[in-house]
């Protein structure tokens, strides 16, 4: 099995992302923001999972950056949505449960 290059893996996952929040940032509502927010922080789920695997002594020094990459990206998923409910005029009680979501991950 070919070794993995986590540069490149971060580079992937950077551009997929990219995409989704562009998607989020196109939405014309709150709702239909979601479905790529989903899709977003799905796939960031999936980049948690595969660094979770990597804990081993060879990795002790790239997965706690890994960790702080992925608490970024979420962080920036659910700000993509306030942005779109502020913009869309949703109102303050989602906003602020958008926000504390955000939160949870500074």
């Amino acid at each position: 099995m070919k070794s993995l290059n986590i540069m490149q893996f971060v580079s992937d996952v950077s551009e997929t992302l990219t995409e989704y929040r562009l998607k989020i940032d196109k939405a014309s509502s709150l709702d239909e923001a979601k479905k790529p927010a989903r899709l977003a922080l799905g796939y960031i789920d999936c980049m948690i999972t595969l660094s979770n695997c990597m804990i081993c002594s060879e990795n002790n020094e790239i997965t706690p950056l890994l960790d702080e990459v992925e608490q970024s990206w979420t962080r920036k998923i659910w700000q993509a949505l306030i942005n779109v409910a502020d913009r869309t005029g949703e109102g303050s009680d989602t906003i602020m449960k958008l926000c504390q979501k955000r939160d949870e991950y500074i």
